[in-house]
This record gives C-alpha cells, sequence and structure tokens, in this order.
C-alpha cells in the first residue's frame, strides 16, 4: 500500500503542475483503481476519469473536459488519438512488461537462456508498447 500512496502523491504532484491535461497509464487495472480512489478522494481541481474496458463515452468526456486527468490502460497504450492541446502531460506509472503466460514461457524454452530470450523478445516488445504509449502525447 505504500507504493501506491507514493504512485498517488507523485501523480497528484505531477497534474497539479500540469494544471490537469493529464494521461496516467498504467499496465494493471488493480494498481489504476487504487490509484484512481485515492486521487477521487482528495480535493482535486481538475475533473479525474477512469477509462475502464474502452468505454467511449470516457474519452469523449475527456476530450471534451478541457483540463481533465484520464487514468487509463488497455487500449490507450496503443489506439486512442487524442488531438490538440487537450494533453500536455502523459505519466506512464511503469514500464509495460509483458505478463507471462503459458506462450511465453514456451517462447522463452526456444532460446538458449534467459538472457538471450530478454533481450530478443522481452526489451522489444515492451520498447514497442512504451513507443505507442508516449505516441499519445504527441
Amino acid at each position: 500500500m505504500d507504493y501506491i500512496t507514493a504512485v498517488a502523491d507523485e501523480v497528484e504532484r505531477l497534474i497539479t503542475a500540469s494544471h490537469g491535461h493529464s494521461v496516467v497509464l498504467f499496465t494493471s487495472y488493480k494498481v489504476l483503481d487504487m490509484t484512481y480512489r485515492i486521487i477521487e478522494n482528495r480535493s482535486c481541481d481538475y475533473p479525474i476519469l477512469k477509462l475502464v474496458k474502452s468505454d467511449i463515452t470516457v474519452i469523449r468526456q475527456f476530450k471534451e473536459s478541457g483540463s481533465g486527468v484520464l487514468f487509463a490502460s488497455g487500449s490507450v497504450w496503443e489506439g486512442v488519438d487524442l488531438p490538440g492541446d487537450i494533453l500536455s502531460l502523459l505519466i506512464i506509472v511503469r514500464l509495460p512488461f509483458p505478463v507471462p503466460d503459458p506462450i511465453s514461457e514456451y517462447e522463452q524454452s526456444l532460446y538458449e537462456n534467459f538472457e538471450q530470450y530478454k533481450n530478443t523478445v522481452i526489451v522489444p516488445d515492451m520498447l514497442v508498447k512504451l513507443k505507442q504509449g508516449f505516441g499519445r502525447l504527441l
């Protein structure tokens, strides 16, 4: 819980400095939800919105808010366009490394060692997703 409180404190400091106009990207819905609830319970001068599973109405509300803060994961990393000056700050809470699953475990077995797998698959995949997330600010 100390980690979540520290994330919320830093997010709050940054969105205050940027006068809202922010997207906070998470790789975990649980961390997103916990951080959002902390910020929501504090007095904030900007509309705070949480995107859950590609709810297009929240994206529209964020665009129309003028100075809102969008807490998001999933689709915002890859495919949501936020043109204009609605977005001044992109906060990436954690680098988007892939979550291990049976497919990635099998894929890892095809390499001689973990270091080779990490350098060939994990880091390049993370960098692609990071660039896609960063693209929200451009």
